[in-house]
């Protein structure tokens, strides 16, 4: 679909200039000066004299973290985009010619994707009775794209709990499989046994 002409020219003017971006928040502020898409200066603030220690090292440990998450993504999307998948499993007609895994940031924007597999397929199904995107790869259940969500919501979580549920909560056959599910046990049976 092509954009109207005055439109396409006012996005051409507005893309090269400098632009500045503030984010006032309760607890903390933001600035952006932005040229084209590049970055020259970006920086959070506080209220120096309302804040404590503890405000700015939670701001901080906030900042880092989100950080530390994106570039998680982007070494995970990195990866991703240099893997071939052989011809024999894409079904491929011509030999030796390979496919590429699809791009995570892609899929991480599309709607089915954002639940547990087959959620809203029937209605009012409970979802702690699906799989997540992990055990149906793991189950060798699902094609590229599935392939690639799991990789992507290890990579987002770090193997951590998906639900609001606290280990205190958990019987002990759900905290055995969530352990299963996140430490190579079978590598470390004294941890087993604990």
């Amino acid at each position: 679909m092509a954009l109207h002409p005055r439109l396409e020219r006012k996005i051409n003017e507005f893309l090269p200039t400098h632009r500045l971006g503030v984010d006032l928040g309760e607890a903390a502020g933001g600035l952006a000066l932005l040229h084209h898409s590049n970055i020259l200066h970006a920086e959070t603030f506080t209220d120096f004299h309302e804040a404590t220690l503890k405000t700015r090292r939670t701001l901080r440990r906030a900042r880092r973290t989100r950080h530390t998450k994106k570039m998680r993504l982007a070494r995970l999307r990195s990866w991703i985009l240099r893997q071939r998948i052989p011809s024999h499993i894409t079904g491929a007609e011509v030999k030796n010619s390979h496919s590429r895994l699809p791009d995570p940031y892609r899929l991480m924007k599309e709607k089915k994707y954002w639940t547990l597999p087959g959620l809203f397929e029937v209605k009012g199904q409970n979802p702690e009775n699906l799989p997540t995107w992990i055990d149906k790869a793991k189950a060798g259940e699902v094609d590229a794209e599935g392939f690639v969500i799991a990789l992507t919501h290890i990579f987002q979580k770090r193997g951590y709990k998906y639900d609001d549920k606290e280990f205190s909560d958990f019987d002990d056959s759900r905290l055995i499989d969530f352990m299963d599910s996140c430490a190579m046990l079978s590598e470390a049976p004294d941890m087993r046994k604990a």
